[in-house]
């Protein structure tokens, strides 16, 4: 969706719903990506955009990638929704 010109909101990832953009699970964990790998997860996103809005991982955070856009989360109220049971 997009909010305003270079500006982008989704749920979880532009390409889908359910994986995470800026986290990967490690051991089970829920960790933050490598910058490679955030960087390969927006490579569908219009060059102009500057600003991501995302969430699904209820984790608050502010990733500037060089040279991309500003990712931002604004987490959740309690928990981290990740379980992998």
């Amino acid at each position: 969706l997009e909010i305003a010109p270079g500006i982008i909101a989704f749920h979880a990832r532009p390409d889908h719903d359910e994986k995470y953009l800026a986290d990967t699970i490690v051991n089970g964990r829920l960790v933050r990506a490598p910058l490679t790998a955030i960087r390969r997860r927006l490579k569908a996103l219009d060059p102009a955009c500057r600003i991501a809005l995302c969430g699904h991982s209820h984790r608050a955070e502010l990733i500037r990638i060089p040279d991309g856009p500003v990712i931002f989360n604004p987490g959740s109220i309690g928990c981290p929704a990740y379980d992998d049971s």
